[in-house]
């Protein structure tokens, strides 16, 4: 049995790179040049021989088998403005975490004031906030309590959170809600 290397991509995963110049199958395709203008739909003898000429690439943009579109464009040029788009694109993209707050509806008041106060400076740098009580045994019929602890923890938070999601049954012994940063 062959195993990858833990740091090899997986097989499938691999990325397809455009068919360039003599790859391309089409018999005739509609040509764009490199300044966006369509030159109509011209045979693959003469793309060639335009794409010599202007010391360009023929790359497969759209592989329609009815209409394929093939631009002329310098091949080197276009996979590193494609690399560059998905670099900066990876760079911009914000990653929300959920942390989460676990607390029992008996819980004391100090404690309660701490994980509100956790759940703060959470919030501050962009964190969402999944409260989360867990009640067992009798207390778990005891909604009241269940509710009066979250109620108390939004009091300690209210100023920097709004509530996404209502405090919930998710099981028969645990009730979440979830908090997101106030819109600013």
């Amino acid at each position: 049995m062959i195993q990858l290397a833990q740091n090899a991509k997986h097989p499938s995963k691999k990325e397809q790179k455009p068919l360039v110049n003599e790859q391309i199958a089409f018999n005739q395709f509609t040509l764009i040049d490199e300044n966006s203008t369509n030159l109509g739909i011209v045979k693959m003898e003469n793309a060639l021989k335009l794409a010599q000429e202007k010391q360009l690439d023929l790359v497969l943009i759209a592989p329609n088998p009815t209409k394929p579109i093939v631009k002329l464009l310098d091949f080197g040029r276009y996979t590193y403005d494609l690399k560059r788009k998905k670099r900066q694109a990876k760079k911009n993209q914000t990653i929300i975490q959920t942390k989460e707050v676990v607390v029992k509806p008996t819980i004391a008041k100090h404690d309660l004031e701490f994980r509100a106060k956790q759940s703060k400076n959470w919030i501050e740098k962009g964190h969402h906030v999944k409260f989360i009580v867990r009640a067992f045994g009798r207390v778990s019929t005891r909604i009241e309590l269940i509710e009066k602890v979250f109620d108390d923890f939004y009091q300690l938070v209210k100023d920097v959170v709004e509530i996404q999601k209502p405090l919930t049954a998710s099981s028969k012994t645990m009730y979440a809600a979830l908090l997101v940063p106030l819109k600013r």
